[in-house]
């Protein structure tokens, strides 16, 4: 089924004991013929809701911490890049991830927000770029370092294909980098603030 894709941060990783979720988009009304299974250290409850706009919202909840194998068919094929692979993680603090493609695509992003030492927890990442994206679609990602103080951002991505990237400041101290991949597969993106890795930096990105 190439016309039916999963995305969303639950086909790359989860947690414990709350509701993950990713989309499903079937360009049909329901989600019948749609099935998801979850192979792992424990069961997960699965639940589907209908958006009434040719998607379906999926959320499992796992209740043991491990390595997880997700699998998204419909009519009995699996969609693009499935079984996914999940790391499912309990209370414990996020564990950086890393990861070597070839051929790379490095690219660095400054914004000088001033000189001195900032706040690196306080620097707050969302955006669903952060977790999957499309190819030959721009993806975004947002950061807010307002609590941060002043520092220096820098970011990058690498993976398999070439990838044009920017970054455009919305207001002081919050800022949406978007990246354009050309080819799927994982790629990197590193987030540093003053000169410091963020907290879950590297993070690992499925492009479909």
């Amino acid at each position: 089924m190439s016309s039916v894709m999963a995305i969303g941060a639950g086909l790359v990783s989860g947690r414990t004991n709350v509701q993950n979720d990713f989309t499903v988009y079937t360009n049909r009304e329901g989600f019948g013929g749609l099935s998801v299974g979850i192979d792992g250290p424990s069961r997960a409850d699965i639940r589907y809701h209908d958006n009434h706009d040719g998607t379906v919202k999926v959320t499992y909840t796992p209740y043991t911490a491990g390595a997880y194998k997700l699998t998204v068919k419909y009519d009995g094929i699996h969609v693009r890049g499935s079984p996914f692979e999940v790391r499912v993680r309990g209370d414990e603090p996020s564990i950086s991830y890393t990861s070597t493609s070839s051929p790379t695509f490095d690219r660095w992003g400054e914004r000088r927000v001033g000189g001195m030492h900032p706040g690196v927890s306080r620097v707050r990442v969302s955006g669903r770029g952060l977790y999957s994206g499309i190819r030959n679609v721009q993806n975004e990602i947002n950061i807010d370092v307002r609590d941060a103080g002043p520092g220096r951002l820098h970011w990058s991505i690498e993976g398999p294909g070439h990838v044009e990237s920017k970054n455009h400041g919305m207001e002081e101290g919050i800022y949406r980098l978007f990246y354009r991949p050309d080819s799927a597969g994982n790629y990197t993106i590193k987030i540093k603030y003053g000169d410091k890795e963020l907290l879950g930096s590297p993070y690992i990105v499925r492009i479909v």
